[in-house]
């Protein structure tokens, strides 16, 4: 309801600042001296026109300055006259050629109160290149669509306090929990079950600071930049698996740039400098139809726990992210048809060959062996406990 309010609004402001254009058209058409086939000069309607656009943009255009300058943009309304003034050059030629060439056989109401708000508006609307799928996107300064950053967690949030950009924290773990749901609704409903059963999490706030942030992925305009933070591990992965599949199922038709850590470690963002982040940024990579097509079958396969097609739609993004094929495999891994999977093993050797048990040491143990999967405490606390195993917290 208010993003359709905030459309009407900015539609009107829209035909508001058309008729700045055609207050310009006025004023510049009325001291330019032309005359009428008849040899009149043609001004009084002019001078109507300008004086009631005058009054117009003094309100409109001094309350369109002070919210836009609200929003951060407080140039906008500037940008809108000079795409009037593009309109109103349009404007005076149509009006000379009709008066030359066509002469009186034009209605006075077209050539007197139509064209005088028509073609500026038009100038205005074209310059402006509005999207009416998201509210106010019209102001802005530039013509570069709307950029966005998904980030993997709020550590990195934390590094990039400095980034001044639009931020999106992704804060699920879709490495563990039911995945399969039959709308995004429908999924955050279940995942919010999940959190409260197994992590103990209040349903609310998991609606709050993670479904809340995935509600706003499936309202990022379509057509804007979408930079997806994520590294390579398992966890990461599958993660941004989703988010791809998510811009597909809204049709938001985004361009995406993986940016992956500059350091090829386990270790990920969380050993990087801001420079180094800011250096990652700088060599993202983009990612083209025929990779979002391979990230989405990812998705599906991995739902479906479809082994061969996980593999099949690996192998293509190979070129762009180097252990694709070894974190499939490493997935597929913890599923083997008989006895422990793969982290398992690995855990259950660690806590052999330790002397100290305390959950730090095990945990830091583990991952320096099984860094591919990315898991954080709770999951090998998990796997822990599914092991009956005493931890030492």
């Amino acid at each position: 309801m208010e993003e359709q309010k905030n459309k009407w609004l900015y539609i009107t402001l829209e035909i508001l600042l058309g008729a700045l254009g055609a207050f310009f058209s006025a004023i510049l058409f009325s001291v330019s001296g032309v005359k009428d086939v008849a040899g009149q000069l043609d001004v009084y309607y002019f001078k109507f026109f300008s004086l009631v656009y005058l009054g117009i943009i003094l309100g409109v255009g001094l309350g369109g300055f002070i919210y836009t300058s609200y929003i951060r943009q407080p140039l906008n309304v500037v940008r809108g006259m000079l795409y009037g003034i593009v309109g109103l050059f349009v404007f005076v030629w149509v009006d000379l050629a009709l008066r030359l060439f066509i002469s009186n056989d034009v209605p006075y109401v077209l050539r007197a109160w139509i064209l005088p708000i028509l073609i500026p508006l038009l100038g205005t609307v074209i310059g402006f290149n509005i999207r009416i799928d998201k509210p106010f996107t019209l102001f802005h300064l530039n013509n570069h669509p709307d950029e966005f950053h998904i980030l993997n967690g709020d550590s990195l949030l934390e590094q990039l306090h400095q980034f001044n950009k639009d931020k999106i924290v992704f804060r699920e773990c879709l490495i563990d929990g039911p995945v399969k749901s039959t709308s995004l609704n429908a999924f955050m409903r279940e995942r919010a079950i999940f959190f409260e059963e197994v992590f103990c999490a209040n349903k609310d706030d998991y609606l709050k600071n993670v479904a809340g942030e995935i509600e706003k992925i499936s309202r990022i305009p379509k057509g804007s930049i979408v930079n997806l933070w994520f590294e390579q591990d398992l966890f990461c992965q599958v993660n941004m698996w989703f988010i791809v599949n998510l811009l597909k199922e809204f049709s938001r038709n985004c361009t995406l740039y993986l940016v992956l850590p500059i350091k090829d470690s386990w270790h990920g963002f969380g050993v990087l400098s801001l420079e180094e982040l800011k250096a990652s940024y700088a060599n993202r990579l983009a990612l083209n139809t025929l990779d979002k097509k391979h990230i989405v079958k990812l998705w599906e396969s991995y739902r479906e726990n479809n082994w061969s097609e996980l593999k099949r739609n690996a192998s293509p993004l190979k070129p762009k992210m180097e252990h694709i094929e070894d974190v499939v495999q490493a997935h597929i891994d913890r599923f083997p048809e008989n006895g422990p999977g793969r982290p398992e093993k690995t855990l259950k050797m660690v806590m052999a060959e330790s002397e100290n048990k305390d959950f730090a040491n095990i945990f830091k143990k583990f991952n320096a062996q099984e860094g591919i999967y990315g898991f954080g405490d709770i999951q090998v606390k998990r796997m822990l406990e599914r092991m009956k195993h005493i931890i030492k917290d």
